[in-house]
């Protein structure tokens, strides 16, 4: 297999950059922790508490979910032979909202390294019993980040998944996720690999997107997802036969979907399907 063509994905707007492919398998995605704080300015800290007091009283009237928490700041990466190195810092949920999730557009002003650019984990479900699905999650209305989309499941890594060797561990963060939201135990996954890294434009969020596999049928899967409760993130699930032509359509065809799960799309369907089938894809998305 060829390179991933990971410059031409530039060119689609429904699509994230990847900033590196995969795949890599547990122990290849190393993220090492700095306590150096977010470089930003007052105006900068002003601009971010003004956008948490609005979002507040927002969230408040509409009873979405809105809370700060400690989460982990992507600062820069480098492949080298033993994988990919990540170096990390601190940020948190209310700084994240003021930059990355409100003034992107502020990006080329205050520069990348200003914003939160806290780290996205997130899966593609691949359910292995016959019909093969992948699953991914319809956003409730409710949740801050995106509502409304349909994007795999996941969240974003915090400050409890830092190790006492100031090591974190992508792969217990991200099944720690995929548990929580599908109600699964982690020895249901039968198959965890990092299919890369991935930037979304429109908000300059990093994520490392995964391709999970359990063995169960998709109906069985969707079931557990909970859809029902206040504090509900889900509304649904969407279903993709895992075939290369349904996923390709789906690719192409695909509306709400957010730009992180398309390019997560296209880093799982070039693994599985081979150089021709994503080169087909790319050429029908223009």
């Amino acid at each position: 297999m060829s390179k991933f063509p990971a410059h031409r994905l530039e060119r689609i707007a429904r699509l994230a950059n990847v900033e590196v492919a995969g795949p890599f398998a547990r122990g290849d995605v190393k993220l090492s922790w700095s306590d150096a704080p977010r470089p930003s300015t007052d105006v900068l800290e002003r601009l971010i508490a003004e956008v948490w007091a609005r979002e507040r009283a927002l969230a408040d009237d509409s009873g979405a979910v809105l809370f700060n928490g400690d989460l982990v700041r992507y600062v820069n990466h480098a492949l080298m032979d033993d994988g990919l190195h990540i170096d990390v810092g601190p940020t948190d949920y209310k700084s994240f909202l003021g930059t990355n999730l409100r003034n992107g557009v502020l990006l080329d002003e205050v520069g990348r390294d200003a914003f939160a650019n806290a780290i996205g984990v997130s899966a593609l479900i691949i359910c292995n019993r016959e019909p093969a699905t992948i699953l991914l999650g319809h956003r409730s209305a409710k949740v801050v980040d995106q509502p409304g989309t349909i994007h795999a499941f996941g969240g974003a890594l915090d400050a409890d998944d830092l190790g006492d060797d100031g090591q974190i561990d992508v792969f217990a963060a991200v099944t720690r996720e995929i548990c929580e939201e599908l109600a699964l135990r982690p020895d249901d996954l039968t198959e965890l690999e990092c299919l890369g890294l991935v930037c979304d434009r429109s908000i300059w969020q990093p994520e490392l997107v995964f391709a999970a596999r359990v063995d169960m049928n998709a109906d069985e899967l969707a079931n557990r997802v909970d859809v029902s409760s206040m504090t509900a993130e889900h509304l649904g699930v969407e279903r993709i036969v895992d075939s290369p032509a349904d996923v390709a359509a789906y690719i192409v065809q695909a509306k709400r979907t957010t730009p992180v799960a398309m390019s997560a799309l296209c880093l799982y369907g070039w693994g599985a399907f081979g150089d021709g089938w994503f080169s087909d894809v790319l050429g029908r998305l223009g």
